[in-house]
């Protein structure tokens, strides 16, 4: 019976080879680790971004068709409208600009009395800048608002920070 020498002198691993696995595969995993933190910080920039649009959006919306569905203006400021309307429930509609946020009230009774008006804007974003312009001319009544919102930020992180202005102009229907 004959017997063959295996001719592999060691099966295992050298210290070198061992240590350069480990090697590869740290720098393998530091490089995902890397790339999820960044993949993070964008998604978290990219919602940021997309809820002051969206709520900056809204609002501006809104405006528009509170004014677009108004009998008239009673009267404009810089940061609040004055809407009068045929629904007795709605009239006066006010909206404003009150501390950071923008708000809205109807009438003198229901869920948002301009005594005490509803917000428009959630909490966690602010309103910088809310502007109506009175442009009527004639017998049409046109009013053109500006506002400007931006995501509070209390961490001070960069990818929280993010604010956008909005600008439109609307005609109130002929009725």
């Amino acid at each position: 019976m004959s017997h063959k020498k295996n001719n592999c002198p060691n099966a295992g691993f050298s210290l070198i080879e061992l240590i350069l696995y480990v090697g590869i595969v740290g720098m393998f995993v530091t490089g995902v680790v890397i790339f999820a933190v960044k993949a993070e910080g964008i998604r978290a920039k990219v919602k940021v971004q997309n809820d002051v649009v969206n709520v900056a959006r809204l609002v501006t919306d809104r405006i528009a068709t509170e004014i677009r569905n108004s009998s008239g203006v009673a009267s404009v400021t810089p940061s609040s409208l004055t809407l009068t309307n045929t629904d007795s429930s709605r009239n006066p509609t006010i909206i404003a600009k009150s501390g950071n946020r923008i708000t809205i009230g109807f009438g003198g009774a229901g869920a948002c009395p301009t005594s005490a008006p509803c917000f428009l804007t959630p909490s966690d974003l602010t309103v910088s800048q809310l502007v109506f312009t009175n442009m009527s001319t004639g017998g049409s009544f046109n009013i053109k608002y500006s506002l400007s919102v931006s995501r509070i930020n209390p961490e001070n992180r960069k990818d929280w920070s993010y604010s956008t202005t909005m600008t439109g102009s609307t005609e109130i229907r002929s009725k």
